[in-house]
């Protein structure tokens, strides 16, 4: 699974420019929101993609993949699915390694590729949220979901919930997304914590993370 074949360079160049302009257009709503100008392209274009940069983190790479399943129609296929979405990925880190030299590390590749929870999300109703929602409604939706799905046996469904979390911090609060983890981090499964606070500090992160004491 990787991009082979005359449309190599050509399929590269285009998913960065999708990586360019998810990453820009981030930026310039940020911007906007705390009342600054715009950011210039070239300053973003310089900070993702020049030479020698650092490698985007697992959470930062996963976002993007998770724009680009949820902007409809695969750039690979004419629906997005599993396969087509993971040539994306093996096709984007492909092409920053060449554009930017630097090699994005070897465990992220391999966790990114694992991306059938999209579709696992898909075929389990209780796990959809409409985006169209009011941000108040959503966020107490998943927490109610999330709430019931605290002990399902499945390991995508561990993955989606805790993405779901993650995703309350981004559109609602941290604060509200952290709320929650503390009351229920000692039961919650490890991969779904582990998602939840992807984007915590690092010291919260080892802080929740560190083994549960058991009873004597």
């Amino acid at each position: 699974m990787c991009c082979k074949g005359a449309l190599s360079t050509p399929l590269k160049r285009s998913i960065l420019m999708w990586s360019f302009s998810w990453h820009y257009e981030g930026m310039k709503e940020d911007a906007l929101q705390k009342g600054l100008p715009a950011p210039d392209e070239a300053a973003v274009r310089e900070l993702v993609l020049a030479k020698n940069v650092e490698a985007p983190d697992l959470a930062t790479v996963k976002d993007f993949l998770r724009f680009k399943a949820a902007a409809g129609k695969g750039m690979i296929a004419e629906q997005t699915t599993c396969d087509s979405l993971n040539t994306f990925a093996e096709c984007f880190f492909a092409g920053f390694t060449r554009v930017t030299d630097t090699e994005i590390n070897k465990e992220d590749r391999s966790e990114v590729y694992d991306v059938s929870i999209f579709h696992h999300l898909m075929a389990r109703p209780d796990l959809i949220l409409t985006s169209g929602s009011e941000k108040s409604d959503s966020c107490f939706a998943t927490f109610a979901i999330a709430d019931c799905l605290l002990r399902d046996q499945e390991d995508l469904i561990h993955k989606a919930v805790g993405w779901m979390l993650r995703e309350i911090g981004k559109r609602c609060s941290v604060e509200i997304e952290e709320e929650f983890v503390a009351r229920h981090y000692k039961t919650m499964p490890r991969t779904m914590l582990r998602y939840a606070i992807e984007r915590f500090p690092p010291e919260k992160r080892q802080g929740y993370m560190r083994p549960r004491a058991t009873k004597s």
